[in-house]
């Protein structure tokens, strides 16, 4: 099969229209993208007005109070062998001892915290002395010394709603337990 000079033409024009048609694709395409990514929304974040309360809130934290905690945080095995087996007995009671409340009342809520080896007490009452004894109350209860309770550790933060209801009061927060 021999193929004379006007097949030869056509294949030729063909491949050079074809490359064209593909030149007139990319171009528009790449000026569409263009476009597109030129006419997107600048997006600024602001904060909500929830946040900026909550981060500038008037409550004062005892700083003193906030070094003791990171203290016996970071000194876990001073506690005494007696409350650390409470300690193992109330974790034990959670699910696979994983994280999770291990009480909770309309007062307070002590969770314990697996990844942080901590009980936290999330105070839910603006009365935070009654929040903060009875948690004491309910760890004595349980077994665990006055001393055990300083040791375990155990940190109380306030909950978002009763921040806001007493960020006026002109209170000095403490984050440890009474008697602490």
């Amino acid at each position: 099969m021999k193929i004379n000079k006007i097949e030869i033409v056509l294949l030729i024009s063909c491949f050079l229209v074809g490359i064209v048609f593909l030149i007139v694709i990319f171009t528009s395409f790449n000026a569409t993208s263009h476009t597109q990514i030129n006419s997107l929304p600048t997006i600024t974040i602001t904060p909500s007005t929830t946040e900026r309360a909550f981060v500038s809130s008037p409550i004062k934290y005892d700083l003193n109070a906030q070094k003791k905690l990171i203290e016996n945080i970071n000194n876990k095995n001073a506690i005494a062998t007696k409350d650390a087996q409470v300690k193992e007995t109330i974790i034990t009671s959670l699910l696979s001892g994983q994280t999770g409340i291990v009480y909770a009342s309309t007062n307070i809520n002590i969770s314990y915290i697996k990844s942080a080896d901590i009980f936290q007490g999330e105070i839910l009452t603006t009365n935070i002395a009654l929040a903060k004894q009875e948690t004491v109350n309910w760890f004595m209860n349980h077994g665990v010394s006055q001393q055990g309770i300083c040791k375990l550790p155990l940190m109380f933060f306030l909950n978002q709603d009763v921040s806001s209801q007493i960020q006026d009061a002109n209170i000095v927060f403490s984050p440890l337990p009474p008697g602490c």
